[in-house]
């Protein structure tokens, strides 16, 4: 799933996700002093879409989602805008402090662009990405 965000020219290398990966990286946010809330679709055995959303403990009211993944063959069937859905009615009925939701989006994504709106984000900002091959 990770090669297939757009990233433009910056050179990424595919990730194995499954179960025990996800596990592994909430407990690292959980050791950072943050809540992690966790939303995936799982079709014959694979994850094949995922999102996730951190609330940091010290300060609840501004979350962070991160990346939405789902995996190219997957597409299309709205599992991106299910998996987010999922993690917002979820803050909303077990972490109530939370008052803001921050994720981004390439602007050439733009059927992620199209879930986020429809969910209620408005764009905040701009962000950069730079890479130097060493």
């Amino acid at each position: 799933m990770t090669t297939d965000a757009p990233y433009g020219d910056l050179p990424v290398e595919e990730e194995h996700w499954d179960a025990d990966r996800i596990r592994e990286y909430e407990a690292a946010h959980v050791a950072r002093g943050r809540t992690v809330l966790s939303a995936g679709a799982v079709l014959g055995g694979r994850l094949v879409a995922f999102t996730d959303l951190q609330v940091p403990l010290e300060q609840p009211e501004r979350a962070q989602q991160g990346g939405t993944l789902v995996l190219r063959e997957h597409r299309g069937h709205r599992l991106g805008a299910r998996v987010e859905a999922a993690v917002l009615r979820e803050v909303v009925a077990s972490l109530p402090a939370v008052r803001r939701v921050s994720t981004y989006d390439s602007e050439s994504d733009r059927p992620m662009v199209a879930v986020n709106e429809a969910l209620g984000f408005r764009p905040a900002g701009q962000l950069s990405t730079w890479s130097r091959r060493l």
